[in-house]
């Protein structure tokens, strides 16, 4: 049995050319340039996704900012309507801001001014800051109403 193995492979040999079918037999595995190669594309893979989902959490992030600005404001318009004209009216020229409720996150800056004839423009200006940095113009929402008698 072991001499009918032992020519099956010398035949084999022969018939692949000898020391190819060595050479190739003794390669095993993957060499190290290839596995560098393989593991370079699979970072720069993993970079773009984790870029790209850090990229769209901060979008989200502003986009909520925006939104809970924007309710904000139109809140504190709501309540200046809610006012009466009188004393409305008697409000000096100018801007307030105050920080809205607990959060100090979000400001307001409200302005009355006289319109034509018996109206008052009511503008509420909020604008906020992302992660502790400073007001920027960017971030900030303008609400205009108007108030007759």
């Amino acid at each position: 049995m072991r001499n009918l193995i032992q020519r099956w492979n010398q035949g084999l040999r022969g018939a692949l050319g000898g020391r190819v079918a060595e050479k190739r037999g003794a390669r095993r595995g993957f060499s190290i340039i290839e596995i560098l190669v393989a593991l370079a594309i699979l970072v720069l893979a993993a970079g773009g996704v984790y870029h790209q989902f850090f990229n769209i959490d901060r979008l989200g992030r502003m986009r909520l900012n925006e939104i809970q600005g924007r309710l904000l404001a139109q809140q504190r318009l709501e309540e200046l309507r809610a006012l009466p004209y009188a004393r409305l009216a008697e409000w000096e020229p100018g801007e307030t801001a105050t920080p809205l409720g607990d959060n100090l996150k979000y400001a307001a800056r409200t302005t009355i001014e006289p319109g034509p004839g018996d109206v008052l423009k009511l503008t509420v200006m909020v604008s906020w800051r992302e992660r502790g940095a400073e007001a920027v113009a960017g971030n900030s929402v303008t609400v205009v109403g108007y108030k007759g008698r």
